[in-house]
């Protein structure tokens, strides 16, 4: 794998995430705030960015994690703190969950537990 590679997704991308149990189902962020979700391997992909989103000017999607069909995670910073999002809907809207309290530097990577994917790490 790996001898060709090509950019479906305009632009630039941050972070690919792939399912643990369906590696044709694929997150990737960039170029900004943009979220974008694939279920073919990458063949396809659909804007998830949705609304809900409250990002600083200078804040950035730093980390993806997908707990399930429609539940993801965001981890977001701007080099001095972060911010964590979820959905349960597949993208189209986003709640802030770290309940104000920002992290004291950019959420870099997020594990979900995959017996609890309330969990997160």
């Amino acid at each position: 794998g790996g001898e060709t590679w090509r950019m479906p997704i305009h632009d630039c991308c941050g972070e690919v995430t792939v399912s643990p149990t369906d590696g044709n189902f694929l997150l990737a962020n960039g170029p900004g705030t943009a979220i974008w979700l694939s279920r073919d391997g990458g063949e396809t992909w659909e804007d998830v960015t949705g609304s809900g989103w409250a990002l600083d000017d200078d804040e950035r999607i730093s980390t993806l994690a997908i707990a399930g069909d429609r539940e993801f995670w965001v981890g977001t910073g701007n080099y001095r703190d972060g911010s964590l999002y979820h959905t349960t809907d597949g993208g189209a809207t986003w709640q802030r969950v770290d309940t104000g309290k920002r992290a004291e530097t950019d959420i870099c990577s997020l594990y979900v537990n995959p017996d609890n994917p309330r969990e997160v790490f």
